[in-house]
């Protein structure tokens, strides 16, 4: 038997809003427990799958009933004890309880499981660091005739922030911008970074990734934004939809941003890299479309 097909196991706090991050070895565990949590209800206000991640957002301090008759396991709370975010996980005895008491204590990032049974129940106290939901946009690190792909850059980005232990990879996504601007290189497209970051690592984060953009970015007009937090401001998805269908001024935009408080750097890519953070709610169909409108949460 494999000690554990959960790989790593992560929370992110914003707020009174939490996401946990269940990161599976494989993707057939990772779609039944989006499919059992969806359906069990409880704590669990939204949940997603993206290949073998699966994650979830709930509301602290705010337990639900859980519908056991109708799913295998779910979320039935979420509490914060000083740094460490505590998700109680229930289940019916069988599989996910195997889950729940055998596997999980060995995933990357738990620091505990307490696990007891009643009534057929199975209830698990699972302990993960608290840690900053971060979203990095980046755009213009290429040039016509000169080569350099945003995408490659960012993507590379991300191996090297995560490399430390500082930061946890979430995602990488591309965006495309609108086609209707003369001086774009090939498909107008920008990139976002989706991480958990430690306290510790945040108020340094910014200047490793002007640094590295900086480095190997083969355009000047490099641009980057961060935003902290799992929600995008209402303002910079507004401004993202200009963005996506016309061009917007430099100026608006870093208003725009400072008003919301994103992090800026760099030249006229910064308006690509606020779109990019902006984007980070939006599906797959809506990011490489820009002529599809926006989804409204």
């Amino acid at each position: 038997m494999p000690k554990s097909t959960c790989r790593r196991i992560f929370t992110t706090v914003d707020g009174d809003d939490v996401e946990i991050f269940h990161e599976c070895l494989s993707s057939g565990c990772a779609g039944f427990c989006e499919f059992h949590h969806r359906n069990a209800g409880g704590a669990a206000i939204a949940v997603s799958r993206d290949g073998m991640m699966f994650r979830e957002r709930a509301v602290l301090s705010r337990a639900s009933p859980l519908h056991l008759e109708r799913a295998a396991v779910g979320l039935h709370s979420v509490e914060l004890e000083g740094e460490e975010v505590v998700q109680t996980i229930q289940s019916v005895k069988g599989g996910p309880a195997y889950s729940l008491s055998s596997m999980m204590g060995a995933a990357k990032g738990v620091s505990g499981v307490s696990v007891s049974a009643k009534d057929g129940v199975v209830t698990g106290q699972v302990r993960t660091r608290a840690l900053i939901p971060v979203t990095v946009g980046v755009d213009d690190t290429d040039r016509k005739g000169c080569g350099g792909a945003t995408f490659a850059l960012t993507h590379a980005l991300m191996k090297y922030l995560t490399e430390s232990g500082d930061a946890i990879a979430i995602r990488h996504q591309v965006a495309v911008l609108s086609q209707e601007i003369e001086e774009m290189t090939a498909g107008n497209s920008c990139s976002f970074l989706e991480l958990a970051v430690t306290p510790e690592a945040f108020p340094g984060l910014m200047q490793k990734v002007c640094r590295f953009v900086e480095d190997e970015s083969v355009s000047e007009e490099w641009g980057v934004a961060v935003l902290r937090g799992i929600f995008v401001p209402k303002e910079m998805e507004e401004l993202a939809a200009e963005i996506r269908k016309t061009r917007v001024s430099l100026e608006t935009v870093k208003k725009t941003a400072d008003a919301c408080g994103v992090q800026i750097f760099g030249g006229r890519g910064i308006i690509g890299a606020c779109a990019a953070v902006s984007l980070k709610h939006q599906p797959q169909e809506v990011l490489l479309d820009s002529s599809v409108a926006l989804q409204t949460r």
